[in-house]
């Protein structure tokens, strides 16, 4: 009987410990993640203006995070849905036209801090893809954005993250329409994978709990074999 009551002590001890341990890790997988944006649109390739327009190149641009609505970073506490910035078309003169294709443009995501501090190694992931289809005045787009591939990877520090784009492709407003601005959405997801194989050495509180549990056992069994 006194080994199966020790027994159920150092389970005891054991489980305090597990639980400590499990809330831990349950902070650890839940980044907070401050970042910005960098998109770019080629200004020449594929791009024709059957009209004779002018710096046709312009046209379509990309709204990285921040710009000068949205300064600062953007934050979010992933698992997360984000804004990678816009895609802006900008109005054309009646009768003017821009014929985009296979015109490449890429978004890369730059973390800037995770729970605060900044991360090393700190990867920072690009996605690419193409514009196709024509602008015609203010009020006229069928120009998609088609993402060459919906997800990639990368480390932040003791974190590996997984970048989603959940639609491959994005039809993209003319100027008219809510000033000409497309979101470009994603998601982000995020699993804690420290880099570092050394045994974490439990804080002082946890060993605290784990010997005085040990030492109420003892105790516990001296008064036990004095009776």
């Amino acid at each position: 009987m006194r080994m199966t009551r020790g027994w159920t002590g150092l389970r005891t001890s054991a489980f305090v410990l597990a639980i400590g341990t499990l809330a831990a890790s349950a902070v650890e997988a839940s980044p907070i993640v401050e970042y910005n944006t960098s998109g770019t649109v080629d200004p020449v390739t594929g791009i024709t203006s059957p009209s004779g327009l002018p710096n046709a190149g312009g046209v379509i641009s990309f709204r990285s995070i921040p710009d000068t609505e949205q300064p600062g970073v953007g934050s979010i506490d992933a698992p997360s849905s984000l804004s990678l910035g816009q895609f802006q078309v900008a109005g054309l003169t009646d009768g003017s036209q821009v014929n985009y294709k296979e015109t490449p443009f890429a978004i890369t995501f730059i973390p800037k801090t995770v729970n605060g501090t900044q991360p090393s190694p700190n990867e920072t992931p690009t996605i690419r893809g193409l514009l196709n289809g024509t602008i015609t005045g203010s009020n006229k787009s069928d120009v998609v954005a088609t993402f060459d591939t919906t997800s990639v990877s990368f480390r932040t520090g003791d974190f590996v993250n997984t970048l989603t784009i959940p639609d491959k492709t994005l039809t993209l407003v003319p100027s008219t329409s809510n000033l000409g601005r497309t979101s470009a959405q994603a998601n982000i997801e995020s699993i804690y994978s420290p880099l570092s194989t050394t045994v974490t050495t439990p804080e002082p509180t946890s060993i605290a709990i784990f010997v005085a549990s040990i030492a109420g056992l003892g105790l516990r069994r001296r008064l036990r074999a004095s009776r």
